[in-house]
């Protein structure tokens, strides 16, 4: 009981913290390598956001992010973050360094929204960003809980971002989306695989699938 009265606390005092957090961009972003296994060589980026608040201690996202998705304000982060990685881009362009493009994560409630995708133009005109150099990537499940997210991707789409699906394999019907979802990469969740290695009948199935990603 005083463990759970414990967790109610940290809850609430994250959520009194919320809008400030934002306000004063408490917010950083790291940038971790992706890389080509063949070759061994990175070949772009994925932002990760992290909250460091004013006492110094860094949040991981598991500890915040559920409660910006749950007050809407979870849009306005991606929104900060995404521009961030605008930032980073146009330096490295500045220097004559050409990066892979950079994963960002975009929140499903994005999708309610007509003008996302003019927006995150918006940002990248403002910072003089191709946006071929930006993947948006969403979660399985996403895709899943929200038909217009197919709407949102196909916007990406034709704006020139790259799109990429993540945490693959978690969702109850995720092969019935592989052919109708305009993807450019396709993440596969680490639990599934972790499920797949267990026997050799798992791990032929994991081989089997990554070659029917590829070939769509």
């Amino acid at each position: 009981t005083e463990e759970i009265g414990q967790k109610v606390l940290r809850e609430q005092h994250i959520i009194d913290e919320m809008d400030a957090a934002l306000a004063e961009q408490q917010f950083i972003v790291y940038f971790q390598p992706k890389y080509q296994l063949k070759k061994m060589a990175p070949y772009g980026a994925e932002a990760l956001v992290r909250w460091r608040r004013p006492d110094g201690i860094v949040v991981k996202p598991e500890h915040f992010l559920p409660f910006y998705e749950k007050n809407g304000k979870i849009t306005e982060l991606d929104y900060y973050v995404f521009e961030q990685v605008a930032v980073f881009l146009e330096k490295t362009k500045r220097s004559g360094i050409v990066p892979g493009p950079v994963s960002v994560n975009v929140s499903a409630l994005h999708a309610e929204d007509p003008q996302t995708t003019q927006r995150y133009l918006e940002i990248l005109q403002k910072h003089g960003v191709d946006p071929s150099m930006i993947q948006m990537e969403l979660k399985e499940t996403d895709t899943i809980r929200y038909e217009n997210i197919r709407n949102l991707l196909h916007s990406f789409q034709q704006a020139g971002f790259q799109t990429a699906l993540d945490n693959f394999g978690v969702g109850s019907s995720f092969l019935n989306l592989v052919g109708e979802v305009p993807l450019n990469d396709v993440k596969l969740g680490r639990g599934f695989i972790e499920k797949c290695e267990k026997d050799h009948r798992g791990t032929a199935f994991l081989k089997q699938l990554i070659e029917m990603l590829k070939s769509l």
